[in-house]
């Protein structure tokens, strides 16, 4: 079983190898549908007393909103959507569907200070954010860097219905206490497309649709329905490890 699990690996990194130099020798250029930008540089977020790591292309919003008790609670959101993507320069990319990305860094007042105001606030908003749609894993105790004690908790989030149906999201949630205030890292990032999109093409695919930059070759495997967009397929682990970059960004200011 191991030498024919090495000898399909063999064989696909060299159809792979193969499919890329004749992409290379009729002047195909290669496009990654899973690519989301994330050239991460510290910036600051002066509401929350924090630098996190963004990418400067990612469009950015700020929301203040009043609490009932009269303070106010300051949101960043950056979100990659079909908005954002629709700007993609890249050939072929307007006859792709691309992943989405969410990061929300939010902070208020808050008059808890302790660890354990900390820790019940996490298990709280952990156990009434689980739902049919939301899957979360343990809340653990994570130290940040110059931050002190944070929880932590990644999770899933499904498509239930509509056009998401059967989609699949990863997700990760980070609270901790800074300057008087409780702070709180969201993260969503789309892993697999809906499940109607059955059709799976592989890495090195040479994609042929009409119009401008109609002809691409894929650099990763990929889903489509029928003659629609091609769609991206993410892994959990390259999920995981944008998420985790995120959260070993923050450091005060």
């Amino acid at each position: 079983m191991a030498d024919w699990t090495r000898l399909r690996t063999l064989t696909l990194a060299l159809g792979l190898a193969v499919a890329a130099s004749v992409a290379q020798a009729q002047d195909i250029p290669v496009l990654d549908v899973n690519f989301l930008p994330a050239d991460l540089r510290p910036v600051r977020h002066d509401d929350c007393g924090v630098a996190l790591g963004i990418d400067l292309r990612w469009p950015r919003d700020v929301a203040r909103d009043r609490e009932q008790d009269g303070d106010v609670r300051t949101t960043y959101s950056y979100m990659l959507g079909e908005h954002f993507h629709a700007r993609d320069p890249r050939p072929g990319a307007r006859h792709t569907t691309k992943p989405t990305l969410l990061v929300t860094l939010a902070c208020s007042v808050t008059t808890g200070r302790s660890d354990g105001f900390l820790e019940g606030f996490a298990t709280r908003l952990h156990a009434a954010s689980e739902g049919r749609d939301n899957h979360w894993g343990p809340l653990t105790r994570v130290t940040l860097p110059g931050l002190g004690t944070a929880y932590l908790t990644y999770g899933e989030r499904v498509g239930l219905s509509g056009v998401l149906k059967g989609s699949l999201s990863d997700r990760m949630g980070l609270f901790f206490l800074h300057r008087d205030q409780l702070v709180l890292l969201w993260v969503d990032v789309s892993r697999t497309p809906p499940a109607n999109l059955r059709k799976t093409l592989p890495a090195g695919t040479v994609v042929r649709r009409s119009g401008r930059d109609g002809v691409f070759q894929l650099a990763h495997e990929a889903r489509q329905k029928g003659g629609g967009p091609i769609t991206y397929l993410r892994s959990a682990a390259e999920n995981r490890a944008l998420m985790e970059a995120l959260k070993d960004s923050l450091r005060p200011l």
